[in-house]
């Protein structure tokens, strides 16, 4: 008698258990980019930018035509100019995008593809860590299911997703993907002093961009600091790692990205002196605090 749960091959729909979540993740992020889409359909995706995403796009049309790396200032702005407090970090991506698509597409339509490219790769980005952060949280349970549910209320987070929309190319989403990145990173922090190393970088590279994710770094930074006091010598190796690669990266990060003479000015919601001075200061706290709890040899 057939059996009606009998699928195609003999394998029953139970057997096969829930969808590979890379499949899904390629569906959700068309289905959201499509749907964030439509509304610009009619007027193009020009007219979907915000004013940051228009500045932005200035910004980066300036550098490609030739405006120094250290200039950040926009001299069309309130003439004679405004110094713009926005990070190079985001400007090089979409200048090279703009530059891949130009002999194919022309100026404008390599625009037009770069403002609606970066957002659905990131987005892309973003559900991959979202899936990956599940996995590793993973308890003893199905994975691809726990997989699946992240990803699926991921794509109905709907206050995130207006910054994966086409034409949104200012700097929060790209700051959303680095976050994730080091959650991910943290979370294997025990085990691993490259994972360790890289969230650090992970995290100097989001505050190179903005500060928006300070407070959330600096909490994660405290909880490493507190699993070093509760583990001891089990984890030091690994948080010395972290505290080397925040500082590393800060000052590596300072020279590429701020000019000498920039460096004493007081700035705001920017990466700067004074903040380089913070997140260096949390790597060597981190690094005093492995030295601390270094293993000492008995006499």
């Amino acid at each position: 008698m057939w059996n009606h749960s009998t699928a195609v091959g003999g394998v029953s729909a139970a057997g096969r258990g829930p969808a590979d979540p890379r499949i899904v993740i390629l569906m959700l992020c068309a289905a959201v980019a499509l749907a964030l889409a439509v509304p610009n359909i009619r007027n193009g995706v020009f007219d979907a930018m915000s004013t940051d995403d228009a500045m932005r796009l200035v910004e980066v049309n300036d550098l490609i035509a030739g405006q120094g790396w250290f200039d950040l200032m926009q001299y069309r702005l309130d003439p004679p100019g405004s110094l713009m407090h926005w990070s190079r970090v985001v400007d090089l991506p979409l200048a090279a995008l703009i530059l891949m698509f130009r002999p194919l597409a022309g100026v404008a339509g390599a625009e037009a593809i770069m403002l609606t490219l970066w957002p659905t790769l990131l987005f892309g980005a973003a559900l991959v860590l979202v899936a990956a952060i599940a996995k590793r949280m993973n308890d003893g349970v199905d994975s691809r299911a726990v997989q699946l549910a992240a990803i699926t209320l991921a794509s109905l987070s709907v206050p995130s997703l207006i910054h994966f929309r086409a034409g949104a190319i200012d700097h929060h989403n790209f700051q959303i993907v680095l976050l994730l990145c080091f959650l991910f990173l943290t979370l294997d922090i025990e085990r691993s002093r490259l994972s360790a190393g890289l969230a650090g970088l992970s995290a100097t590279l989001s505050l190179a961009i903005g500060l928006e994710m300070l407070p959330a770094i600096a909490t994660a930074c405290v909880a490493i600091l507190g699993l070093l006091i509760w583990r001891g010598n089990a984890v030091s190796r690994q948080v010395g790692a972290f505290g080397a690669a925040l500082t590393g990266s800060s000052l590596l990060l300072a020279v590429l990205l701020l000019p000498s003479h920039s460096l004493g000015t007081p700035v705001c919601d920017a990466f700067g002196g004074p903040y380089l001075l913070l997140i260096a200061g949390g790597g060597i706290s981190h690094r005093w605090a492995r030295a601390w709890h270094r293993p000492r040899r008995q006499d």
